[in-house]
């Protein structure tokens, strides 16, 4: 899919978060995959998903919301919060909330490739506001 320049490199990290999404979805309580993903989940949230949420919110919401694109916000809103809650418990060592995790993720990011960025892309003119978002 042919994405939006302001947009490719959000759908560029997504890669990564469905890699994580797939390990957490499939992660066995107590196996060695599930001891290396606990150890190494903290990394990947607060060098990668973590400020990830935050640059969509601070560059995708206000604008979303300016629109009239409640709903796509408010889900928006609402998956960061649970994936932010369930980070924490994974983070303080709740390995049984990684499948959940992992599939919660692996919704939100099709959501967002799939209704919340082509939403996106109708209401930016980029000729207009080439600096609206990263790059």
């Amino acid at each position: 899919m042919k994405r939006s320049p302001a947009l490719i490199k959000f759908s560029r990290e997504h890669h990564a978060a469905l890699v994580l999404a797939r390990r957490a979805k499939k992660s066995v309580p107590g196996s060695d995959a599930v001891v290396q993903l606990m150890a190494d989940f903290p990394k990947r949230w607060n060098d990668g998903l973590a400020p990830h949420f935050a640059e969509e919110e601070r560059a995708l919401l206000p604008r979303i919301l300016a629109e009239g694109g409640n709903s796509l916000a408010e889900r928006l809103q609402e998956d960061h919060a649970r994936l932010r809650k369930l980070a924490a418990r994974i983070i303080a060592g709740e390995a049984e909330s990684l499948t959940e995790f992992g599939t919660l993720l692996a919704n939100h990011v099709h959501f967002e490739e799939h209704e919340l960025f082509p939403y996106y892309e109708r209401l930016v003119d980029e000729r207009q506001d080439p600096d609206h978002i990263r790059k």
